[in-house]
């Protein structure tokens, strides 16, 4: 199911990188797509998650999971942890300007 939300989101003329993720039983799993030549998808989320998950996957889409082991590694605010390693990894792959701030939905 996140597979499909990330493809619609990605379908937005707004949006060239979606990232979508579900908590589940066996740990957080992931969905990225990207048609941006600038933004792999298999590197994003294999960088992100780098020492907490895995992930890799193709240019245009990828997947990932973090483990519920590997959950307490998040911390107290474990959404804002995954928002900061995404924006922190997108912010090494292309330099941002003021005029384009990241789009969070």
């Amino acid at each position: 199911m996140i597979a499909i939300l990330a493809d619609f989101i990605l379908s937005l003329n707004e949006v060239d990188v979606a990232i979508v993720y579900s908590h589940r039983e066996d740990g957080i799993k992931f969905s990225v797509r990207s048609e941006t030549a600038e933004v792999h998808a298999g590197e994003l989320i294999h960088q992100a998650l780098e020492g907490i998950g895995s992930g890799g996957g193709h240019a245009g889409m990828a997947g990932g999971l973090i483990r519920k082991e590997q959950l307490p590694l998040l911390g107290n605010y474990p959404n804002d942890r995954i928002e900061s390693l995404f924006l922190d990894t997108l912010a090494r792959f292309t330099p941002r300007t003021a005029q384009e701030p990241p789009v969070r939905l």
